[in-house]
């Protein structure tokens, strides 16, 4: 029979009514092992192993604590879910690094299916599929940096209760290990950029506040006539240095198609020209800057 306690301490006390025995064979033994309740994240009180995730940056893995899944009674859900304060981050950049799922026997042709053990990630994007799903059969392994599309993003993982005890518990490495940062300081403005029209935008305005300016990382989402020429002019690019350790700017399509890094080496204008035939109405503009009084720069759009 299993007892397990519910602190750092268990008193085990062997009463007889015959007092000392001294003969050599043994009546009571017991095995006893510890394990690790610690966790990255805050315990969300009445689940088994939910964790919620407020500091600006941090790693997340799967239960250390591997009594979660010795003989439960239902599926073991574990939800971990990553906020910024809205006002201070507007994105998440989240890096799964790996996962350690066993192969069930079950067909496993549906990574979501609730007859596999699998991990979903949701929060990815604004116009893109949601849900990317890691199982045995599906992305085993293989790592990934998911930028949310805003201030939160979630990790589910899901392990089937027949299987969960022979395939995880005491089991190493956990199941998944991640990391996570937040981005797109106050200082980037809104995440999305309607460019429907033809306009422009500077980067960094520092006229109206004053912000922290050290490894700034901001991602906006550029919305665009889709399947219509796009030309985008750089300009005014003012970088002190051509070192992309200190500081760049891209643009790509959302399948991230890169069509243009500029770390400074620009020194008037940089003229691009978007196809209509890849052109599917979102564009990623990314920056990252050191310091922001590294320099700045211009971006204007036409159709």
């Amino acid at each position: 029979m299993n007892y397990i306690s519910r602190s750092s301490n268990l008193l085990v006390n062997f009463v007889s009514k015959i007092g000392s025995y001294s003969g050599s064979s043994i009546y009571y033994w017991g095995v006893f092992d510890f394990h690790d309740t610690l966790t990255e994240g805050k315990k969300v009180a009445g689940t088994v192993c939910d964790e919620e995730f407020t500091n600006m940056t941090g790693d997340i893995h799967s239960p250390a604590n591997s009594l979660v899944y010795l003989n439960p009674i239902r599926d073991v859900v574990c939800k971990y879910r990553i906020r910024t304060d809205p006002l201070k981050y507007g994105r998440i950049s989240l890096l799964l690094e790996h996962t350690n799922f066993k192969q069930n026997k079950q067909n496993c042709s549906v990574c979501s299916s609730n007859t596999v053990d699998h991990l979903q990630i949701f929060g990815k994007n604004a116009s893109g599929t949601d849900g990317i799903c890691y199982s045995a059969c599906a992305n085993q392994n293989s790592s990934l940096e998911v930028i949310s599309s805003g201030s939160s993003i979630s990790i589910n993982m899901f392990i089937v209760k027949s299987s969960a005890t022979a395939n995880y518990f005491k089991k190493k490495p956990p199941i998944f290990k991640a990391k996570y940062t937040f981005l797109h300081p106050a200082v980037c403005g809104p995440t999305v950029i309607k460019a429907r029209k033809p306009g422009y935008m500077r980067f960094p305005d520092l006229t109206v506040s004053k912000f922290d300016d050290v490894d700034v990382y901001c991602i906006w989402d550029i919305l665009v006539l889709k399947d219509t020429d796009l030309h985008l002019t750089f300009a005014n690019i003012t970088m002190k240095s051509e070192s992309c350790a200190q500081h760049s700017v891209s643009i790509s399509s959302s399948e991230n198609k890169e069509y243009h890094k500029e770390c400074g080496q620009t020194k008037h204008q940089k003229k691009i020209l978007v196809p209509g035939r890849e052109n599917n109405g979102v564009l990623k503009l990314g920056v990252r800057m050191k310091s922001l009084n590294l320099g700045k720069f211009d971006l204007s759009w036409k159709y």
